[in-house]
């Protein structure tokens, strides 16, 4: 019997390092951060729980065109990003029959700007690849009056009870997927506050309007590996293990109002109808929060 030698050296050699700087590359990069100097905040930022928001600091960065550094993205963030949007891209793909939003075909001019895929695909006969060159446009809602927008993940068309429903799609790790017994709080706040601004969202007709759930919201999590074992059968092909947990919000007319009592000082003062800045948040300026702000330097004179 012949035997095959392994030559390690061969290995190195034929294993081009040009692949790894390629993607390093593509992964890696910068982006503005200048988010809070657009038009409209958005709710993740009002939410978020790396940074407190700040309407003062809104409103100096207005007030002395102030611009922060861009923000640095590694190769790891940066492949984490990507993974969770092809993640999430894969929901709603599935999920076409039920998913509610904005869709469009991509072989065609055909689109909705916001309903079901089954009603796309009445003026989308030509195609022939149904479903696979569809596109899925996530709704944004906007309060005009105090400028804050929202992009919802995903609207469930819930076939229980004949509502559209609010879903936050997160990836998450699978040792903390395992042990999540509750919707983190920077997402649970979130998607209540998405539900708050669907519900005075004053852009959709009200005909839109009755079709959503506007009591209730969730969270999917979907985890970045197998799942865990779960105490029933979820169907006969799903069997007993799930990468999936869903948590179940009820709206809270409360969340978020002394963020959005700030963000209304901050418009009255940008419009001419207040003269003092919003509040401000520290206390001192060698607090945490005011150490990374940009605008500091104007907050304390």
């Amino acid at each position: 019997m012949s035997k095959f030698f392994l030559n390690t050296s061969q290995i190195k050699e034929l294993t081009a390092p040009q692949i790894l700087k390629d993607l390093h590359e593509v992964f890696s990069g910068s982006q503005p951060s200048d988010r809070l100097n657009h038009e409209y905040i958005h709710a993740s930022d009002i939410t978020s729980d790396r940074q407190k928001f700040c309407a003062r600091d809104v409103a100096l960065r207005n007030n002395y065109n102030i611009k922060p550094p861009e923000l640095k993205i590694s190769t790891s963030l940066g492949y984490t990003f990507s993974m969770g949007n092809y993640l999430q891209e894969s929901i709603t793909r599935n999920l076409y029959k039920k998913a509610v939003g904005g869709w469009r075909c991509g072989n065609c001019s055909s689109r909705v700007e916001l309903g079901t895929h089954k009603e796309l695909i009445k003026d989308c006969r030509q195609c022939t690849n149904l479903g696979q060159d569809h596109h899925y446009r996530e709704l944004v809602i906007r309060d005009k009056n105090l400028k804050v927008s929202a992009a919802i993940d995903l609207i469930y068309n819930n076939p229980t009870i004949n509502k559209w429903e609010i879903v936050e799609c997160k990836s998450i790790d699978k040792d903390q997927f395992k042990e999540l017994k509750a919707p983190l709080a920077e997402h649970r706040t979130r998607t209540k506050l998405y539900l708050k601004l669907l519900k005075h969202n004053s852009e959709l007709t009200p005909s839109l309007m009755s079709r959503f759930n506007l009591e209730k919201a969730y969270v999917l999590y979907y985890c970045k590996g197998f799942g865990t074992k779960e105490a029933k059968k979820l169907g006969t092909v799903g069997g007993i293990f799930s990468p999936f947990k869903v948590f179940e919000l009820n709206y809270d007319d409360l969340v978020c109002s002394e963020e959005l009592k700030n963000i209304k000082d901050l418009r009255n003062y940008q419009q001419g109808l207040r003269e003092e800045l919003p509040r401000r948040l520290c206390e001192s300026i060698v607090e945490h929060r005011a150490c990374i702000c940009v605008s500091k330097g104007y907050c304390f004179t």
